[in-house]
């Protein structure tokens, strides 16, 4: 896991902060450049995805929408699962 880290932070990805309470703790944050690049990246898929749905039917988004609560759960009990998990 270290040498990943360092790739990172050599690669200008991540950086290391250390916790304020905690010298000996040390955080990972993504660069200023790593974050702007996940916000167009994101960008780009939410406008992806909108010209998507834009092109299916109406009952068909309908029938999506429906979907969503559901989709919502499943999502949250994924990620109570990984997080349950972590550290094994």
């Amino acid at each position: 896991m270290s040498t990943l880290v360092r790739q990172l932070v050599d690669d200008g990805v991540i950086e290391r902060v250390a916790d304020e309470a905690d010298r000996r703790v040390a955080r990972l944050v993504l660069s200023d450049e790593a974050r702007a690049r996940v916000e167009v990246w994101r960008d780009r898929r939410s406008v992806i995805v909108g010209q998507a749905l834009s092109s299916l039917t109406g009952e068909d988004r309908a029938r999506i929408e429906a979907a969503l609560p559901a989709l919502s759960r499943l999502a949250s009990a994924l990620a109570a699962a990984g997080s349950e998990g972590e550290g094994q």
